[in-house]
């Protein structure tokens, strides 16, 4: 049915529909331009606060990379970023260790910095860790610096991403006077040891309590002990290995040394070997201190004396035995001059009056001093003898021969000579 059939009441009815269509859609356009400027205020104030967190985060930005410059050019490492072969990033401590300036360093490739010796190993480390491969992260190496001299330092190296491309992010610390400080404590050690080895004594040291911290080979072989032994020895205490018989001098000599009561005297001391045996020694010990003046150890040099004691123990047995031999050919002159002399004067007054007056003399009287001349000569003759067997015994020149009596026989004869 078309519009010419409408009665004018459905045409109305129709005109109210279309009004109130006409009017909703009136409030929804109204209520979408509505929103449209509620949605336009939040985009603008959405590009608002956007660009100031933009510029806040640009802000940022600078100041973390200002306070980033700062600490890496402040930092006492050097600290390089190595991107394509080249230094791309450097602080001043990398330049003052190579001696280049931050001009010079980022065009010279970065193994030329190394020395010719170490140059390959750290470059084949750096071609490695790009690639991803598992490597230590820490070693040393040898930086050349500009002028020529060698600077020795530790690195620890990561992979990073540099805009958009592989490096390594490296630290590098200066450790030339440490290297420097090793190797003359080295020197010095092989310089220690040697004088260890070529000296002829042994040598020690223990703790302020007396545990030895350490011992050479010799004092370990002079101990009786085999060299490889020192686990053996190393530890115990230094009393262990002195009789206990001076075990109190060997404390208090140890109390003066430390207190400084002591000099650097040499004392002999009984010591003891690995098999409990005896020998002798003379020690003299000095006491070490920190850099404070403070006692620390107590480092002794020991000899063995044990020959040199022997041959005074066989000096001091031939002086006594000399001095028995004087006394005894004191004892000798003395009886020569006493004895032998009353029996030459008994022979001489003898042949005397028979040689002046025996014209005179009665043959009784000449029997008699005849008698008594013999008798003399006889009682000299036997003193001869007698001090002749003393000589010979005290030469040692007469055997002994022992022989086998019966008591009873000796009995007899003592009887009989009553």
């Amino acid at each position: 049915m078309d519009d010419r059939s409408k009665t004018y009441e459905e045409l109305l009815i129709e005109n109210g529909e279309l009004k109130r269509d006409n009017d909703s859609l009136k409030i929804k356009y109204h209520d979408a331009v509505t929103n449209f400027e509620r949605v336009k205020n939040e985009i603008d104030s959405l590009e608002i606060r956007l660009q100031t967190s933009i510029d806040s985060t640009n802000d940022v930005v600078t100041l973390l990379d200002r306070k980033y410059r700062q600490l890496v050019d402040c930092s006492n490492e050097a600290i390089v970023v190595v991107k394509g072969g080249f230094l791309c990033l450097t602080n001043p401590i990398t330049r003052t260790i190579t001696g280049y300036s931050e001009e010079e360093i980022g065009t010279i490739p970065f193994q030329l910095f190394i020395h010719p010796e170490d140059r390959a190993r750290v470059v084949e480390n750096h071609l490695k860790r790009l690639k991803g491969e598992n490597i230590p992260s820490y070693y040393v190496f040898r930086l050349l610096n500009k002028n020529g001299s060698i600077r020795w330092v530790y690195m620890n190296a990561v992979l990073i991403d540099w805009d958009g491309s592989p490096a390594t992010l490296n630290f590098l610390t200066d450790i030339t006077n440490l290297k420097l400080a090793e190797e003359a404590l080295e020197q010095s050690s092989q310089k220690w040891e040697a004088v260890i080895a070529a000296s002829p004594d042994g040598i020690g040291m223990i703790s302020l309590d007396g545990k030895i911290q350490l011992i050479s080979d010799k004092l370990i072989r002079m101990h009786g002990y085999e060299s490889n032994k020192m686990i053996d020895i190393l530890g115990r205490s230094i009393f262990d290995f002195i009789d206990p018989s001076d075990h109190k001098l060997l404390l208090e000599n140890t109390r003066k040394l430390i207190s400084g009561e002591k000099s650097k005297q040499i004392t002999e001391y009984k010591a003891v070997k690995k098999d409990n045996s005896r020998f002798y020694i003379d020690v003299n010990a000095s006491v070490l201190h920190d850099s404070n003046g403070k006692p620390t150890s107590i480092l002794y040099v020991e000899r063995d004396i044990t020959e040199r004691k022997l041959a005074e123990a066989e000096i001091k047995k031939s002086n006594q035995e000399l001095a028995k031999l004087n006394s005894e050919k004191d004892k000798l002159f003395s009886i020569i001059a006493h004895d032998l002399k009353s029996s030459f004067n008994n022979l001489i007054g003898f042949t005397e009056a028979l040689a002046t007056d025996s014209h005179n003399m009665s043959p009784a009287v000449i029997t008699k001093y005849s008698s008594s001349l013999y008798r003399s000569v006889l009682a000299l003759y036997t003193l001869l003898e007698n001090l002749l067997e003393w000589a010979l015994l005290q030469k040692g020149s007469i055997l002994f021969t022992p022989k086998y009596l019966k008591f009873t026989d000796i009995f007899s004869l003592s009887k009989g000579s009553i």
